[in-house]
C-alpha cells in the first residue's frame, strides 16, 4: 500500500513539474497594433454636399493576413506572427476612410455597405500593396498601394480610376515605426483622392 501511494506522489510530482516547465515560454509575445488617421472635424459647410457610400474593400492575396509583412529580399515577403494588426488590413482602412470622409465638409453622411439607402457615389477599393520594405538597409520604407474607383450611382458611371501608392521612408526598422508610415502613408491617400473627389463634384 505504501508503495502505491510512493507511486501516485512521484507520478503527480511529475505531472506538476511537467506542467510548470511547459509554463516557461521560450518564444516571444504577440502584439497587436491599429491604424488610425486622425483628422479634425471641419465646422464650415458648403451648399452642395453628397452622400458617399464606402463597399468593403478587397485585397491582393499575400496581404490578406492580420500578421504584418516585411520585404527583406527583392521578391521574398515574409509574415510576421508575433507582431500583427488588431484586424485584417482591408477593413482597417475601410474603416479609416469612413471616418475620413464623415468629418469631411463637403460630405452630408458616409453610408454602410450593408445599408440598402441609395448614395449619390458609391467607392470600391483593392489594396494591392501594404508591407515594410526592409530588402535595404539605408532605404527602409513604409508601402501602401491601393486602387480607387468612385461610381456616380445615379448615372452609373465610373468618374474616377486610379492607384495611389505612398512610400514613407522609415528612419529605423522597428514594428513602431512601420505602423507611423503606414498611418503617414495612408494619410497621404485620404488626401490626394479627396481632391480627386472635389474635382469633379465641383465643390
Amino acid at each position: 500500500m505504501k508503495k502505491i501511494f510512493l507511486y501516485c506522489m512521484l507520478f503527480a510530482n511529475f505531472v506538476f513539474l511537467t506542467g510548470c516547465v511547459s509554463l516557461n515560454k521560450d518564444y516571444p509575445d504577440v502584439k497587436s497594433y491599429s491604424i488610425r488617421i486622425l483628422r479634425e472635424k471641419n465646422n464650415v459647410v458648403p451648399s452642395k454636399r453628397i452622400t458617399l457610400k464606402i463597399n468593403a474593400f478587397d485585397i491582393a492575396e499575400q496581404f490578406a493576413t492580420k500578421n504584418l509583412v516585411y520585404k527583406k529580399e527583392k521578391l521574398n515577403f515574409n509574415a510576421d506572427y508575433y507582431n500583427r494588426f488588431t484586424s485584417y488590413p482591408e477593413i482597417m482602412l475601410a474603416d479609416q476612410m469612413r471616418e475620413w470622409f464623415s468629418k469631411a465638409p463637403f460630405i452630408k453622411e458616409v453610408i454602410l455597405p450593408e445599408d440598402s439607402r441609395t448614395a449619390n457615389y458609391s467607392i470600391n477599393a483593392y489594396i494591392s500593396e501594404i508591407y515594410g520594405d526592409f530588402s535595404k538597409q539605408e532605404k527602409l520604407k513604409a508601402v501602401i498601394s491601393i486602387k480607387l474607383t468612385v461610381l456616380d450611382v445615379q448615372n452609373d458611371a465610373v468618374v474616377l480610376s486610379k492607384l495611389y501608392r505612398e512610400e514613407i521612408n522609415l528612419k529605423k526598422m522597428t514594428v513602431s515605426e512601420l505602423i507611423e508610415g503606414y498611418q503617414s502613408a495612408f494619410r497621404k491617400v485620404l488626401g490626394v483622392f479627396e481632391s480627386d473627389i472635389n474635382k469633379f463634384t465641383h465643390i
